[in-house]
């Protein structure tokens, strides 16, 4: 199989992604190669011919991860998709950014991070972030538990998160930790009361620029 046949970015750019409904992303994994649906997506179906993928829930499960990410681009015109492939073209990094996505997405645990990291590549089909900010992200999602990223969008100032959730979101980069220094307060307590008190440095969170975007794209 030539690099060219293993390239995502062949169906991204083709006009028939427009016919990857929301409905179709919602079928249950099942039921993809049992009843035939992929054939209703001549693009899609190929797509996946050339992998040979059996019917079993894992190939499934890969199917609807792709479809999910697919569907999030489907809203943006074929001509941007088309000039946006045609850059990295001229780059000489089209095949290889498009293997990458493959296996961003085959690594996803949830079909619901699917459908985050379509949104954050449609971001940069658009422009507004950088492929190389788009990889870090994607990055970012793959580590996370999702059922922490819901938690993120739902708390703003980060009220009412367990602090574990806090710890494990900041280990991928989706929020900045710091240490706060008490000893100001222990001086104004002192000042005060006379009293010398002390009190242990606290862990503060803060959401990230990163954390901020996937916040914002995981609605």
């Amino acid at each position: 199989m030539g690099n060219s046949e293993i390239n995502l970015l062949n169906v991204v750019k083709s006009e028939q992604i427009k016919e990857i409904t929301k409905d179709l992303t919602e079928v249950a994994i099942d039921t993809f190669f049992n009843d035939g649906i992929l054939k209703d997506i001549p693009v899609v179906g190929t797509f996946f011919n050339l992998y040979n993928l059996s019917q079993n829930i894992s190939n499934s499960f890969f199917t609807k991860k792709i479809l999910k990410f697919l569907f999030e681009l489907s809203s943006i015109s074929n001509k941007e998709r088309l000039n946006f492939i045609e850059q990295l073209d001229n780059e000489n990094k089209s095949t290889k950014i498009g293997e990458k996505l493959l296996i961003i997405v085959n690594k996803l645990d949830d079909v619901d991070k699917a459908t985050i990291l379509g949104r954050l590549f449609k971001l940069t089909i658009e422009g507004k972030i950088e492929m190389q900010t788009f990889m870090r992200l994607s990055y970012m999602v793959d580590r996370a538990y999702l059922e922490d990223l819901k938690v993120l969008r739902n708390n703003e100032y980060l009220e009412n998160i367990d602090n574990d959730i806090k710890h494990n979101l900041s280990q991928v980069g989706i929020l900045n930790q710091t240490i706060k220094d008490s000893r100001d307060h222990e001086e104004y307590v002192y000042k005060a009361t006379g009293k010398r008190e002390f009190y242990p440095p606290k862990f503060e969170y803060k959401i990230s620029d990163y954390g901020n975007i996937i916040k914002e794209n995981s609605h």
